[in-house]
């Protein structure tokens, strides 16, 4: 059996089918690989929390005795009923080991198989994808659609809602590993029991990175020409053990974004439409707006110059890192300053 789609892939885990009782869940995000080989191994047996019905193997000890996965499969167990093995494939190949399966299935077991990303040529892809016993799964980052889905349907079953713009800030921290995400969202659930809806600032507060916060405030307040934002966030960052010479690469990164945005202004583009497009976090687009206003993109150029050479002599020389950090920001400050 080929790759099963999305719609098929939701339904195949809330009721394995159990034409394919080989089930290969694979890809590069780690935590929905994870998720979903649970899924599937738990709605395989009656008892998922018993050891006899779910059996836990790892891939590297299979290999070394290819029998040992069919033996275990074909065996029947103590109680009788159907038994999951759940294998986490390792570095070694143990395609030997799943053949058999694949050729005879065993009657009252599934298996699934926990892999990481497996390029097309695989030979444990390439045959689970040729066998007609077998589903595969394939596990790639969250969407924004699948993401949304995610949060909505945690919120639902506690009971709990979250403002429109709670919800937008939340996703935009979400993605690249769907256990992570989860963690995420379940603790700020956590947080706001008791509330009655979950506002930004609890997002902020649980799941905001404050060293990303500190950044973003340090940057904004260089390029937005406020200083009394700008000084303390640096502070902050500095003692948290930031490096001079990434605070500078930050800046000039976000120098880029601003450069390109003054470009699409200056093609006659709305300001606000431009900083919806630039800057994925809803508190800090107001922020962005008025460097837009403060800012020509003549001026960019040598401000861009200026980071450069400031990111190289503070790797150049670690002892006049900070100094060359508060001198070039305060620069671009006191130039925002003059130009708004």
């Amino acid at each position: 059996m080929t790759a099963l789609g999305r719609g098929e892939t939701d339904r195949f885990l809330k009721k394995p089918d159990p034409r394919y009782p080989v089930v290969l869940i694979y890809g590069p995000d780690a935590g929905l690989v994870a998720e979903r080989a649970m899924a599937v191994s738990a709605a395989s047996v009656a008892d998922p929390s018993d050891p006899f019905q779910l059996i836990r193997m790892e891939g590297d000890e299979i290999a070394s005795d290819p029998l040992k996965l069919a033996d275990e499969a074909n065996a029947i167990g103590l109680f009788g009923g159907r038994k999951a093995l759940r294998v986490r494939v390792g570095s070694k190949n143990i395609v030997s080991a799943v053949e058999p399966l694949l050729r005879a299935p065993p009657r009252d077991a599934a298996v699934v198989l926990e892999a990481g990303d497996l390029k097309k040529s695989a030979p444990l892809r390439v045959a689970c994808e040729k066998s007609s016993t077998a589903a595969v799964i394939a596990c790639y980052a969250d969407d924004p659609a699948e993401l949304q889905r995610l949060v909505s349907e945690s919120f639902r079953k506690v009971g709990l809602s979250i403002d429109p713009e709670a919800e937008e800030l939340l996703l935009s921290m979400l993605g690249g590993d769907r256990l992570a995400s989860r963690g995420e969202v379940e603790k700020l659930i956590t947080y706001a029991t008791g509330s009655n809806q979950v506002t930004a600032e609890d997002v902020e507060a649980v799941v905001g990175d404050a060293s990303a916060a500190a950044l973003n405030e340090a940057i904004d307040g260089a390029f937005g020409g406020n200083t009394g934002q700008m000084l303390p966030a640096l502070s902050k960052l500095l003692a948290e053990g930031e490096r001079p010479d990434m605070i500078l690469s930050a800046a000039l990164t976000h120098s880029w974004t601003l450069a390109q945005a003054l470009a699409q202004v200056d093609a006659g583009q709305q300001a606000r439409t431009v900083a919806e497009r630039a800057i994925p976090f809803f508190r800090r687009r107001a922020a962005f707006e008025r460097q837009l206003q403060i800012w020509k993109r003549e001026g960019m150029a040598p401000t861009i110059r200026q980071l450069g050479e400031s990111i190289l002599a503070s790797r150049a020389n670690s002892e006049l890192a900070i100094a060359t950090l508060d001198r070039t920001l305060l620069r671009i400050a006191l130039g925002a300053r003059r130009a708004g």
